[in-house]
This record gives C-alpha cells, structure tokens and sequence, in this order.
C-alpha cells in the first residue's frame, strides 16, 4: 500500500519551478569530480534496454585466489545537498515509482538520466562497495570508497542472460 507522500507524488509527477531551477545550478557543478579514476574496472550496468537512469553496475575481477565483487552506485549524495529544494523533494518522494503506466522519478530527468547516469565514455562519481571473495565465493572483507569509473558498459538483461549461459 503506498503511503500518502507516494500518493501525493503519483498524483503531481512534475517538479517545482524552483526544484527544475536547482537542477540547472547543479549542472556546472564538479562535486562528481573529486574522486580518483579507476580505469581498470570493467564494470557492467544491467538495466531494461531503454533504460535511461543507469544507477548502478557491477563488476568481479579475479585475482589467483580471490575474487573481489564491485557493486558500483552513483554518488547523487555528492550533488545534491539534503537540506537544498532538491534534497527536500527527493526525501519526500523516496524513490522512484516504477508503474505499469509508467514511471514517477525521484529526481529530475535532467540529473537522473544525464549527470548522475552511469555509462560507457562517462566517469561519474561512485560508491564502491567492494567485497573480497574467498576462491569458494566466501566474504571475508568489505570496503567502500568513492572513484569514478570510466569502463561502466549497459547491458540488458536479455543480454546479461546470454552472457551467463
């Protein structure tokens, strides 16, 4: 059951004038370039083929007796200041509602599906959550780090289950 801010969202699927505004502010920001670049991760962003907010990826490199899992998502806390119009509107709506007539974003189209979208060609700021794998698939570390990555590569899932087979 959605509760009443998701009803209020679904009802007004559009932003303020004063959100929309926020959002060209944060274009020329360099809050998503701070961090250092990995271009050695090959990581693979797995979504429905015409999905345009790619958020996050994954990628695994294998090393002679470990593996280590990457599980990359995009660093929007370094863009959008909670406490701002943006930051405000995004706690409210929560996420984005995926409908069967469509769908509600959680932030504009002009950040989610442009500077804050993960893809080949773009290094965007991610959270790095990195997991060390025993040769058994077993965890045995963790870290988080931000970095920007270069090699995000979109796959669909048709795609993803040709790969794997």
């Amino acid at each position: 059951m959605a509760s009443n801010v998701q009803k209020l969202v679904r009802n007004n699927p559009h932003f303020s004038e004063e959100v929309e505004a926020h959002c060209q502010e944060l274009l020329n920001s360099t809050a998503l370039n701070q961090s250092p670049i990995n271009d050695t991760i090959r990581a693979y962003a797995i979504d429905d083929a015409d999905t345009k907010d790619v958020d996050d990826a994954i990628a695994i490199e294998k090393f002679d007796d470990y593996f280590v899992l990457h599980v990359l998502i995009t660093d929007a806390a370094a863009l959008i200041p909670l406490q701002s119009v943006l930051g405000e509107e995004a706690k409210k709506r929560g996420n984005t509602l995926y409908l069967p007539d469509g769908r509600v974003p959680m932030l504009p189209r002009v950040l989610s599906e442009g500077i804050l979208s993960l893809g080949e060609g773009k290094s965007n700021q991610v959270l790095d959550f990195r997991i060390a794998l025993t040769a058994d698939f077993r965890p045995y570390d963790m870290r988080i780090e931000l970095m920007r990555v270069p090699n995000i590569r979109s796959i669909s899932y048709a795609r993803a289950d040709q790969i794997l087979a």
